[in-house]
């Protein structure tokens, strides 16, 4: 498996670096990183001051094609939305990858001093949770594994890093050598 981490600018390359050396840990996958124009303004809707989600996520699919073995993390210092919803962290679509909204995981957004660690550490939740989409895990019910449903900043927060028991034999026996741990 490979994991390739997109941005569009190299302001978010620290976060990418802390994402890859976590990802590095917990799967056995090769990753790297592109920095890239993504051109993805016509999917900025200004009467909700929002990028459609769905939207961004199929220009995506299309600018990097799914294949075998890898998924796409792209990271975006956005707010985004799909219908019906007021807001999205993430998005992700089985067998290709998933995004990360950034905005709304900043801390400053919450009356709380910027906290690099807190904001790496959300972004970095958001990121294992959509790719959990991305190789086939679907919603949890457990609210401290890492494919819980966030409808609020507190559950990204509540929850720990990990896949719960029942996520992680889903993950090995569809990928049997991708988890290190």
């Amino acid at each position: 498996m490979e994991i390739e981490f997109v941005a569009e600018t190299t302001q978010l390359k620290r976060t990418i670096e802390y994402l890859q050396e976590y990802f590095q840990k917990i799967f056995n996958a090769k990753s790297y990183v592109e920095i890239t124009q993504l051109n993805i303004k016509k999917y900025y809707n200004y009467l909700r001051k929002q990028y459609n989600a769905e939207k961004v996520s199929a220009h995506l699919k299309k600018k990097f094609p799914p294949r075998e073995n890898r998924r796409i993390i792209v990271i975006l210092p956005y707010d985004a939305y799909v219908e019906g919803l007021n807001f999205v962290f993430g998005i992700a679509e089985e067998n290709w990858g998933g995004i990360v909204f950034t905005y709304r995981l900043n801390p400053q957004l919450y009356g709380q001093p910027f906290h690099p660690l807190l904001f790496h550490v959300r972004i970095l939740k958001v990121a294992l949770h959509e790719f959990g989409h991305s190789i086939g895990l679907t919603h949890c019910n457990n609210p401290s594994c890492i494919m819980w449903f966030d409808k609020s900043i507190e559950d990204v927060d509540r929850k720990s890093l990990n896949y719960c028991t029942r996520c992680r034999i889903t993950i090995s026996r569809k990928y049997p050598r991708l988890l290190r741990l």
